[in-house]
């Protein structure tokens, strides 16, 4: 797990090389630190942010081979919180959209899925089927989408003077 540290600033840096504007990369340690990447992301400022996003993940699949699933998410996502990145996927993700497959690519031994006799698609043992799952909010309807703050302190209700006590 302690190469999940060195594989967030590489992610981190590809992405600004591309000149893509993530805010944090986070190797997840469900993945053993290597097979989940957690991408946090800006508001987006224009429609084409979309694709920059699907494309930004596409592109830390392809780079390392390590990495299995990209999840992206909204900068009001926590990214170390299994919570946050649970509600991001059940409120932002529709799979018929939001889903990117890329198939019969390069792996990493971690995962003991990556076996010809678990999937018949893949072209060798070591080969693996790698995925973004974008959990952003689509620029067009990004209004839409208000997260409810139930963390916020609330303010205490006026206090009324108490009822006199029955004798």
């Amino acid at each position: 797990m302690l190469l999940g540290f060195g594989m967030e600033a590489a992610v981190l840096d590809l992405l600004r090389r591309r000149g893509t504007p993530a805010r944090a990369a986070h190797c997840h340690t469900a993945g053993g630190g290597q097979l989940m990447v957690v991408l946090q992301w800006p508001a987006k400022r224009d429609p084409a942010d979309d694709a920059t996003v699907r494309a930004a993940g596409e592109a830390v699949l392809d780079a390392f081979r390590m990495a299995k699933l990209v999840l992206c998410v909204d900068e009001d996502v926590d990214v170390e919180s299994d919570q946050d990145l649970w509600w991001a996927m059940v409120t932002r993700f529709q799979a018929d959209q939001d889903l990117r497959v890329l198939p019969d690519r390069e792996g990493f031994p971690l995962d003991p899925s990556q076996h010809t006799g678990y999937s018949r698609s893949l072209s060798a043992d070591g080969r693996t089927a790698k995925a973004v799952f974008d959990c952003t909010v689509p620029y067009a309807q990004r209004d839409r989408f208000r997260r409810p703050r139930f963390t916020e302190p609330s303010r205490p209700a006026p206090r009324r003077p108490a009822a006199p006590l029955p004798r």
